[in-house]
Parts: structure tokens; C-alpha cells; sequence
């Protein structure tokens, strides 16, 4: 299966010359073990550690100048990626951040347990997929180029799977 922004068009042949794909476990991932091992094949290092250098591209950019720089780390990233999936898996993906930590007791503790809100909000107002010191330039030729590289990786990902 290949995205495009171009409609599939049939030719009208007969169902039975579809190829019938095998649903369940790929040889690539047979071998997931836990969650993180699943999580990265969607999500490769190679995706997130470009992900980090863009993303601290721009917080180095966004530091003042009298501060040491405090670089997010690989293992704040990921915390980062999954506190986003969880608050989406618990339908609160449109929740006010100062709602997602609050010390209520009727309230997921994993949030603050994880990072502060603080970090998150640094890591959120950081997070580049590509480097923007080019991209106005690849703009010209591709309207997603804001995406484009992790898009691409993405979906190499996805295939592989």
C-alpha cells in the first residue's frame, strides 16, 4: 500500500485477480517483544533522532542568551511522543495541558509523574520535523516540506511492516 495525493483509479478487473495479503505478523515484526518495540518500528530511531536535531535547532534558537542551554534528550522525547499518545488514548487529546496535571486524585498521575508541564510546554513549542533554516527554499517545490523527510521515513516504515 503506497499514500498518494493522487485517487486510485480501477481498471475494473476481476476480484480475483486481487492478491490476497496475509493479516497478522510481518518477518520484520514478528519479533516485537513490548510495546517500545513496536512503537519504534512505526516510529524508527532514524525518524526521532532527526526529530531531535531539528527540535533542538530551534530550541538552541529560542534560549535567551544568558541561559545554559538544557538540549531535550532522546529519553524526553520519547516520554514526550508518549504522553501525546496517551492523552489522545484517553480522549483528552483537546484537554487544556493544565488539566493533564493537576494534582487531583481523580486525575492520571502519569503526566506529571513523567515530566512537569513546564518541559512538556518547552518541548512542544520546540518540536521541528525539518530544518527551518531551509525550508522557505523547499517550500518552492513542495508545499509539505515542513514533513516531508519524516513523512517519507514514515511511510518507508510503514511498508517494511
Amino acid at each position: 500500500m503506497t499514500w498518494s495525493s493522487m485517487p486510485h483509479h480501477s481498471n475494473n478487473t476481476n476480484c480475483s485477480n486481487d492478491t490476497i495479503e496475509k493479516a497478522g505478523l510481518t518477518e520484520i515484526t514478528e519479533h516485537v517483544s513490548s510495546i517500545e518495540d513496536a512503537f519504534i518500528y512505526f516510529m524508527s530511531e532514524k525518524i526521532l533522532q532527526k526529530i531531535l536535531i531539528y527540535s533542538n535547532m530551534e530550541y538552541t534558537r529560542n534560549i535567551n542568551s544568558n541561559e545554559k542551554p538544557a538540549e531535550i534528550t532522546m529519553i524526553e522525547l520519547k516520554a514526550f511522543t508518549g504522553l501525546l499518545l496517551l492523552a489522545g488514548l484517553l480522549g483528552k487529546s483537546k484537554t487544556n495541558l493544565k488539566c493533564l496535571w493537576r494534582r487531583s486524585p481523580l486525575e492520571s498521575p502519569i503526566f506529571k509523574a513523567v515530566m512537569s508541564r513546564s518541559r512538556f510546554e518547552e518541548i512542544m513549542s520546540c518540536l521541528r520535523f525539518d530544518d527551518k533554516t531551509t525550508r522557505e527554499e523547499r517550500k518552492r517545490t513542495d508545499k509539505y516540506a515542513a514533513i516531508r523527510e519524516i513523512w517519507s521515513d514514515f511511510q518507508n516504515n510503514l511498508t517494511m511492516c
